[in-house]
């Protein structure tokens, strides 16, 4: 099922951890770089609250992506079998349940540097 949400971003930063896992590292800020990770956490830059709401649309896909460039596949370890997109302050701003373990993570953007629209496909590691 795909949700979806509106929201001025605090400080223009996403993001996408499984907040059952204590583990959790949040990479480090990197200057011009839209997506950032670690195991446990994707970061997704977006245009700051500054600027105005931004629309998400997360779910194991196929979302709606005209208009948006695929701009990262990235593979995150959720354990508890839960992934959150939060911001800076911890609040959580959208969730689904996925299979503990791996999940294989699509993001899409409207723009590569401040986003005002993004599409986050989350789905199963599938075993090569």
């Amino acid at each position: 099922m795909i949700q979806n949400a509106r929201l001025a971003v605090p400080h223009g930063i996403l993001f996408l951890i499984d907040p059952t896992n204590v583990e959790t590292i949040v990479p480090e800020h990197e200057s011009g770089v839209l997506v950032a990770s670690t195991a446990t956490c994707i970061a997704v830059g977006t245009q700051p609250d500054t600027d105005g709401e931004i629309a998400i649309d997360i779910g194991p896909g196929p979302l709606p992506t005209e208009g948006l460039a695929k701009r990262s596949t990235k593979t995150i370890h959720a354990p508890g079998g839960t992934v959150a997109l939060v911001t800076s302050h911890f609040q959580r701003v959208l969730e689904m349940a996925v299979p503990p373990g791996e999940a294989v993570v699509v993001i899409w953007t409207d723009d590569p540097v401040l986003p005002a629209r993004i599409a986050i496909e989350v789905k199963e590691q599938r075993p090569a």
